[in-house]
C-alpha cells in the first residue's frame, strides 16, 4: 500500500512546516486530524482542502462540514462543481500529479492558510501508526 508524505507549510512563512506521511486509502478527514494536532490547533473550527495548481490557486473544495441538500441543489443549478466531503474522499481519489499541490484554510474566520505538497510516495511501514 501507498504512502503519501507531505509538506505542510504556513502560508506566511515558509520555515514553519511538517512533513506528515498519510496512506493512500486514508481520507481527508484523517489529514485534517493530523494536521491539526501537529501544529496545536483546538479542532473547534471548520476547514478546507482546496485542489491546487502549482501556484497554489485553489481549486475545487474538500470541506470538514457536511454538505446540505439545498447547497449541492444550488451549486448544480449554477452549474458550480460539487463540494466533496472530507470523511468521505480518499486520499488516493485526487493524487492525479507527482507532486500533487492542495491548500488547507483552518478557520475560515480567520483564515490559517497552508499550502500542502506531495513529496513523494514511500513504501508502507507495517510497524508504523498511520497517519504521523
Amino acid at each position: 500500500m501507498a504512502v503519501y508524505r507531505f509538506r505542510v507549510t504556513f502560508e506566511d512563512n515558509e520555515e514553519v512546516y511538517r512533513e506528515i506521511d498519510i496512506k493512500s486509502t486514508q481520507n481527508f478527514e484523517d489529514f485534517h486530524n493530523v494536521i491539526v494536532q501537529s501544529i496545536g490547533f483546538d479542532n473547534l473550527h471548520d476547514a478546507s482542502f482546496y485542489i491546487s495548481d502549482d501556484y497554489y490557486r485553489k481549486g475545487d473544495e474538500i470541506t470538514l462540514r457536511p454538505i446540505s441538500d439545498d447547497e449541492k441543489e444550488l451549486r448544480a443549478l449554477k452549474k458550480m462543481p460539487l463540494k466533496r466531503q472530507m470523511n468521505k474522499c480518499k486520499m488516493a481519489a485526487l493524487i492525479d500529479d507527482p507532486h500533487q499541490k492542495f491548500v488547507y484554510v483552518y478557520d475560515l474566520k480567520t483564515g490559517w492558510t497552508f499550502l500542502v505538497e506531495l513529496l513523494k510516495i514511500v513504501p508502507d511501514d507495517a510497524k508504523v501508526n498511520y497517519p504521523k
